[in-house]
């Protein structure tokens, strides 16, 4: 099952530390460059919710 990005964001907080934010950038790169309006929108979502936590 898919995560929420907000729930994705945590466990890629607890799992990863400092380099969650990095990490999601970079995967929000690969869904540009795939131009997959879905993965780009999930993963700035993500983005958003590290840089706030």
């Amino acid at each position: 099952m898919a995560l929420h990005p907000k729930e994705k964001a945590e466990q890629m907080v607890k799992e990863l530390g400092a380099q969650a934010l990095p990490e999601a950038e970079k995967r929000y790169g690969v869904a540009l460059e795939m131009l997959d309006l879905k993965e780009q929108g999930f993963w700035l979502d993500v983005i958003e919710h590290i840089k706030t936590q």
